[in-house]
Order: structure tokens, then sequence, then C-alpha cells
């Protein structure tokens, strides 16, 4: 179906995107931690797949390479929450910006059904995850929430093998960190654990 695809049969191409897409937005989801924004970012994926799919070279599954795209764009959206937020500090006292990030809870939390199916400790896992850097948050969403190997990992953020191995190490100590360090409403757990990762 990959190579139907790939020599411009749209139907595969359709068929190929159609059974990717759950797994695609709850990655973009686990990175942006909002389901508007998460829909967003898999629409884009999969509009840069079908813009892209003649240069898949077929030396990853397809699904590693569409993830590889939605982290990407996951990744261009937290960039420019980013920059909305510091735009928001030049706003007038009281002023309320529309556009800017903003944890509200309805955002992260799962559907009724999957709802019913968290427990607690999964619940501050999650919100743990969105305290941490991008990069860390991506390893472990596709290691620890995906099941992806070293190798699709690596393939999928354009990381050797080692860098991987070393990444995930300290994704999974800065989320320790996060998970030990007390919140209060005042003080939420900083997310530069992993500020001092070298980067590869």
């Amino acid at each position: 179906m990959v190579e139907r695809a790939r020599t411009g049969d749209r139907a595969a191409l359709g068929q190929l995107l159609q059974r990717e897409q759950g797994r695609i937005y709850n990655v973009c989801l686990r990175m942006v931690g909002s389901r508007a924004d998460a829909a967003d970012a898999a629409q884009e994926a999969m509009l840069k797949a079908v813009g892209a799919i003649d240069r898949f070279e077929g030396t990853s599954r397809f699904g590693t390479w569409l993830t590889r795209i939605a982290i990407n764009e996951s990744y261009t959206l937290l960039r420019k929450r980013q920059r909305r937020s510091m735009a928001s500090l030049d706003a007038p006292a009281g002023h309320k910006d529309d556009d800017a990030p903003r944890s509200d809870p309805a955002d992260t939390e799962p559907g009724p059904a999957q709802r019913v199916q968290q427990d607690e400790q999964t619940a501050l896992a999650l919100k743990a995850l969105h305290t941490l850097e991008p990069d860390h948050r991506a390893i472990l969403i596709l290691r620890d929430l995906q099941g992806l190997d070293y190798g699709e990992i690596a393939d999928a953020l354009d990381l050797k093998r080692g860098t991987v191995k070393s990444r995930l190490f300290r994704a999974r100590m800065a989320l320790r960190a996060a998970l030990d360090a007390p919140t209060t409403t005042e003080h939420p757990a900083p997310a530069a654990a992993s500020s001092t990762e070298a980067q590869p």
C-alpha cells in the first residue's frame, strides 16, 4: 500500500493516513496538551504527508515517518504558543489575551470513556509530562506511550541510537523530578529539569 501511495495512488494514501490518524492525534495531544491545538497539528502533519509522499524513501516505516512530521508540527505550534505568551506580557494589566496559552483542565482531560479508566497516578504523570522540555516530552511519548523501539525513535526524531538512549534516561529523570517536586497554586513545578541536556 505504501508503494502504491508513493506512486500517486490517492486511495492507498488515504487508507494509510486513516489508519494512523488516531495515533498521530494522540502524539500531538501529549505534545501540546490541548485538544484543539492537537487537532490542528495532526491535520497539518497529514497535509504535509500528502504533499511529501513522493519523497518518502521507505527507509523507515510509514508510521514512523508520519510521526516525525507530527512531532515537528507540534514543535512549531509550541514555539508559536511561546511567542504569543511572551507578547502577552506587554498587554496592560487586566487585559485578557484570548490567544495566550492557558492551563485549562478541560484541554488536557481525555474523553469520558478514557476518564473513567484513568487513575490518579496517570493523571499526575501526564500533568508532569507537560512541565518538561519539548525534546524530553517527545521521547517519553514515543517510547513509553507509543511503544516505539530505539530505532524507530531515532528515525522519528532524527537522532542517533546512542543519543536516544541517553536522552530517554535524562527525560525519565526529569519526569521523576517533576513528579517528586512539591506543587502549589502559586509556584508550579518548573520546566527546567532538562535544561542541562547537551544537544546531540
